[in-house]
């Protein structure tokens, strides 16, 4: 016997709604990953429908809301930007850039937002920017720097 497709979505929903809320170990867990990586991802994205389906949304940001250093302001501007507070997620962006001028992140975060607003000349400068500050700190930076040091000295060798 067939089930109405009906009756299947009915059971479906009502299965999805009897989720379970994220457990405080997990949620915590999320944080961790997300401080030693605070960008957009599986545990920012786990960690705000946890939040949701427990009906915590604001005392998650309230929480977050109070980091000071880099990774919190991060994730606090994250949490902003799924929270559809965009220009607080900005202001957050923009106090995690001062407190780690050479990390890339924060730019990245504003380009993405300034291209979501339809705004690319403004984007494509953070972008760069982000790019200038990537290559700064990385590791490939000095591998580059060494390449373009063999490229000048055999440059050079070539033309005597």
């Amino acid at each position: 016997m067939r089930i109405p497709r009906i009756f299947t979505a009915a059971m479906l929903a009502s299965a999805l709604a009897q989720a379970e809320p994220l457990s405080p170990r997990v949620a915590e867990r999320y944080r961790q990953m997300l401080a030693e990586n605070p960008t957009e991802g599986i545990a920012l994205d786990r960690l705000w429908k946890g939040a949701l389906d427990g009906g915590m949304t604001e005392e998650l940001l309230a929480a977050d809301g109070k980091a000071e250093d880099f990774p919190g302001r991060m994730i606090f501007g994250l949490l902003l930007r799924k929270a559809g507070r965009d220009e607080d997620a900005r202001a957050a962006f923009e106090s995690a850039a001062k407190a780690d001028a050479a990390n890339p992140l924060p730019l990245l975060a504003l380009a993405r937002m300034e291209n979501d607003g339809a705004r690319p000349a403004k984007s494509a400068a953070l972008f760069e920017r982000a790019l200038e500050a990537f290559l700064s700190v990385s590791p490939i930076a000095a591998e580059r720097d060494a390449a373009f040091a063999l490229w000048e000295k055999a440059d050079n060798a070539a033309r005597r």
